[in-house]
Protein backbone atom coordinates (compact mmCIF):
# COMPACT_ATOMS: atom_id res chain seq x y z
CA UNK A 1 0.00 0.00 0.00
CA UNK A 2 1.41 3.26 -0.94
CA UNK A 3 1.20 5.98 1.99
CA UNK A 4 1.12 9.16 0.70
CA UNK A 5 2.45 12.17 3.29
CA UNK A 6 2.21 15.79 2.90
CA UNK A 7 5.41 17.95 2.52
CA UNK A 8 7.19 21.31 3.04
CA UNK A 9 9.72 22.96 1.87
CA UNK A 10 11.70 26.31 2.87
CA UNK A 11 11.19 28.59 -0.06
CA UNK A 12 14.01 30.61 -1.39
CA UNK A 13 15.28 33.62 -0.21
CA UNK A 14 13.92 36.64 -2.71
CA UNK A 15 16.47 38.83 -3.80
CA UNK A 16 15.01 42.63 -4.37
CA UNK A 17 16.79 44.92 -7.34
CA UNK A 18 17.51 47.75 -4.81
CA UNK A 19 18.09 47.56 -0.90
CA UNK A 20 15.14 47.52 1.47
CA UNK A 21 15.80 51.45 2.37
CA UNK A 22 15.64 52.31 -1.70
CA UNK A 23 12.50 50.62 -2.04
CA UNK A 24 10.92 52.16 1.06
CA UNK A 25 11.38 55.48 -1.21
CA UNK A 26 10.37 54.40 -4.93
CA UNK A 27 6.50 53.20 -3.27
CA UNK A 28 4.52 54.51 -6.03
CA UNK A 29 1.32 52.02 -5.31
CA UNK A 30 -0.29 49.67 -2.67
CA UNK A 31 -2.17 46.92 -2.66
CA UNK A 32 -4.48 45.99 0.16
CA UNK A 33 -5.27 41.63 0.13
CA UNK A 34 -7.18 39.83 2.22
CA UNK A 35 -6.35 36.20 2.34
CA UNK A 36 -7.26 32.70 4.69
CA UNK A 37 -3.58 32.12 4.02
CA UNK A 38 -0.26 33.33 4.80
CA UNK A 39 0.92 35.96 1.72
CA UNK A 40 3.94 36.58 2.61
CA UNK A 41 6.55 34.72 0.37
CA UNK A 42 3.90 35.64 -2.55
CA UNK A 43 4.17 39.26 -1.42
CA UNK A 44 8.20 39.17 -1.91
CA UNK A 45 7.76 37.56 -5.03
CA UNK A 46 4.91 40.63 -6.60
CA UNK A 47 7.07 43.23 -4.83
CA UNK A 48 9.69 42.39 -6.97
CA UNK A 49 8.41 42.03 -10.43
CA UNK A 50 6.59 45.06 -9.45
CA UNK A 51 9.12 47.53 -8.01
CA UNK A 52 7.54 50.47 -6.67
CA UNK A 53 4.35 48.56 -5.49
CA UNK A 54 4.10 47.75 -2.08
CA UNK A 55 1.82 45.11 -0.99
CA UNK A 56 0.15 44.77 2.24
CA UNK A 57 -1.96 41.39 3.52
CA UNK A 58 -4.01 40.63 6.55
CA UNK A 59 -4.35 37.06 7.50
CA UNK A 60 -8.44 36.04 8.66
CA UNK A 61 -9.54 32.99 9.29
CA UNK A 62 -11.06 30.63 7.06
CA UNK A 63 -14.77 30.67 8.78
CA UNK A 64 -14.43 34.09 8.83
CA UNK A 65 -13.38 35.80 5.44
CA UNK A 66 -16.28 35.78 4.21
CA UNK A 67 -18.28 37.64 6.60
CA UNK A 68 -15.37 40.22 6.72
CA UNK A 69 -15.73 40.97 3.55
CA UNK A 70 -19.67 41.40 3.25
CA UNK A 71 -19.14 43.83 6.26
CA UNK A 72 -16.49 45.74 4.52
CA UNK A 73 -18.12 46.06 1.10
CA UNK A 74 -21.00 47.61 3.11
CA UNK A 75 -19.08 50.28 5.01
CA UNK A 76 -16.85 50.62 1.72
CA UNK A 77 -13.52 49.48 3.39
CA UNK A 78 -12.67 46.45 1.67
CA UNK A 79 -9.60 45.77 0.35
CA UNK A 80 -8.27 45.81 -3.21
CA UNK A 81 -7.94 42.11 -3.59
CA UNK A 82 -9.75 39.26 -1.79
CA UNK A 83 -8.42 35.46 -1.63
CA UNK A 84 -11.19 33.15 -1.28
CA UNK A 85 -11.68 29.43 -1.04
CA UNK A 86 -14.09 28.03 -4.60
CA UNK A 87 -16.44 27.16 -2.68
CA UNK A 88 -16.81 30.61 -1.37
CA UNK A 89 -17.70 32.15 -4.34
CA UNK A 90 -21.70 30.87 -3.67
CA UNK A 91 -21.77 33.83 -1.66
CA UNK A 92 -20.89 36.28 -3.95
CA UNK A 93 -22.24 35.17 -7.69
CA UNK A 94 -25.96 36.85 -6.55
CA UNK A 95 -24.44 40.21 -5.30
CA UNK A 96 -22.58 43.12 -6.70
CA UNK A 97 -19.72 43.00 -4.17
CA UNK A 98 -16.99 42.30 -6.79
CA UNK A 99 -15.85 44.10 -9.47
CA UNK A 100 -16.13 42.40 -13.47
CA UNK A 101 -12.67 41.55 -13.99
CA UNK A 102 -13.40 41.20 -17.36
CA UNK A 103 -13.65 44.57 -18.04
CA UNK A 104 -10.82 46.62 -20.01
CA UNK A 105 -9.47 48.62 -16.65
CA UNK A 106 -8.31 45.18 -15.63
CA UNK A 107 -6.95 43.60 -18.96
CA UNK A 108 -7.57 40.05 -18.51
CA UNK A 109 -8.07 39.02 -21.61
CA UNK A 110 -4.31 37.00 -21.59
CA UNK A 111 -5.13 35.27 -18.30
CA UNK A 112 -8.64 34.04 -19.54
CA UNK A 113 -6.88 32.58 -22.64
CA UNK A 114 -5.18 30.44 -20.06
CA UNK A 115 -8.39 29.00 -17.98
CA UNK A 116 -9.94 26.28 -19.27
CA UNK A 117 -13.31 27.03 -20.79
CA UNK A 118 -14.88 25.37 -18.88
CA UNK A 119 -13.84 26.89 -15.58
CA UNK A 120 -15.00 30.59 -16.88
CA UNK A 121 -18.89 30.06 -15.47
CA UNK A 122 -17.38 28.95 -12.00
CA UNK A 123 -15.64 32.38 -11.28
CA UNK A 124 -18.30 34.35 -13.17
CA UNK A 125 -21.69 36.21 -12.11
CA UNK A 126 -24.93 33.92 -12.06
CA UNK A 127 -26.15 35.39 -15.31
CA UNK A 128 -22.33 35.14 -17.02
CA UNK A 129 -22.42 39.09 -17.57
CA UNK A 130 -19.50 39.68 -15.17
CA UNK A 131 -16.08 37.91 -14.19
CA UNK A 132 -15.51 38.23 -10.25
CA UNK A 133 -12.91 35.98 -9.70
CA UNK A 134 -9.74 34.59 -11.43
CA UNK A 135 -8.56 31.21 -10.04
CA UNK A 136 -5.03 31.18 -9.30
CA UNK A 137 -5.01 27.56 -9.91
CA UNK A 138 -6.87 24.52 -11.19
CA UNK A 139 -6.88 21.35 -10.16
CA UNK A 140 -6.98 18.65 -11.82
CA UNK A 141 -9.49 15.40 -11.18
CA UNK A 142 -8.32 12.35 -11.63
CA UNK A 143 -10.59 8.64 -11.80
CA UNK A 144 -8.47 5.52 -11.29
CA UNK A 145 -10.04 2.30 -11.66
CA UNK A 146 -10.13 -1.32 -12.58
CA UNK A 147 -10.87 -1.89 -16.10
CA UNK A 148 -11.48 -5.96 -15.37
CA UNK A 149 -14.05 -5.19 -12.86
CA UNK A 150 -16.36 -2.52 -15.04
CA UNK A 151 -16.22 -4.92 -17.91
CA UNK A 152 -17.51 -8.11 -15.62
CA UNK A 153 -19.64 -5.60 -14.58
CA UNK A 154 -21.27 -4.63 -18.28
CA UNK A 155 -19.73 -0.95 -18.37
CA UNK A 156 -17.65 0.34 -20.57
CA UNK A 157 -13.60 0.29 -19.20
CA UNK A 158 -12.03 2.40 -22.18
Amino acid sequence: MISLEPYSFEPTQVSSQSPPSEQQDEIHDELTIWSYYDMTYSNSLFETAHPGVKVHSTLIEYNDIVETYINAFLTGEGPDIIILDGIQMNYFNGIDALEDLSSEAYDSKEYLNIIPKNQIPISSSFDLKKLIALPIEITSALTFYRADVLEDNGFPSR
